[in-house]
């Protein structure tokens, strides 16, 4: 019989040696989804060739958070989202083309028709909000319809930020965010943490806001945006 010290040692060996092989699963999941070759998917990613075949076949020590990161950044490049979390552990939102979620009107919400020409977006912030979405893969953009979000951003104005998705949205917490809720809502709002595990607070910021109510709870997020750009149509 084994010593207890000995046995312990052996089974975190053997659950060290799975987690190098189902590592090394999705690295192959994510390379075919962009189509590309060993020799082409190490270039875009910036990693030699030999670095590559050791993650994906699960040699040595396997895939790294820093390796992991290369690749899901070059990934993006290739028009796939694929997270850190998801490359290491198998966590959060699996890996998606960015065509499939992305691909929206350069606006995600629409001003109604009796709102008139005071909403009417340029031509010239149209094609800045193109080139800013071009550069930004996971961008998205919305127009305030509301005082919610007063004095910062005000009626009108036109906001923009980079799609935080499944696990990834807890890093969006305690920012002023463009949110798509999985009801297809999209909103700008505050996020916090909610009393469920994986739903969110959301809050206006206008403590004299009409819109009502001011804070929605335990809501079910697709993504969160933090804002990092703002265009005032006036």
């Amino acid at each position: 019989m084994l010593h207890p010290q000995i046995s312990c040692i052996i089974n975190n060996m053997d659950a060290a040696k799975t987690l190098v092989k189902e590592r090394a699963s999705r690295v192959r999941i994510l390379r075919g989804m962009t189509n590309l070759t060993i020799k082409s998917f190490s270039a875009e990613a910036g990693v030699s060739v030999r670095a590559l075949k050791n993650w994906e076949s699960g040699s040595l020590a396997g895939l790294t958070d820093k390796a992991a990161e290369k690749l899901s950044l070059a990934a993006e490049r290739c028009g796939i989202h694929a997270s850190n979390l998801w490359l290491m552990y198998g966590s959060g939102a699996q890996p998606i083309m960015l065509g499939e979620i992305y691909n929206k009107a350069d606006v995600v919400n629409e001003p109604p028709v009796a709102y008139g020409s005071r909403f009417q977006i340029s031509a010239a912030i149209k094609k800045e909000m193109k080139f800013f979405k071009r550069l930004n893969p996971g961008a998205v953009t919305m127009q305030i319809l509301d005082d919610s979000m007063e004095p910062y951003y005000r009626i009108g104005d036109l906001v923009c930020g980079i799609r935080k998705m499944g696990a990834e949205v807890i890093h969006a917490l305690n920012q002023d965010c463009i949110i798509e809720t999985a009801g297809e809502v999209a909103l700008c709002r505050r996020i916090t943490k909610g009393a469920q595990e994986g739903r969110y607070n959301l809050s206006c910021i206008n403590p004299n806001t009409t819109v009502e109510p001011s804070i929605v709870s335990d809501v079910e997020v697709f993504s969160a945006a933090p804002i990092i750009l703002i265009r005032r149509l006036g």
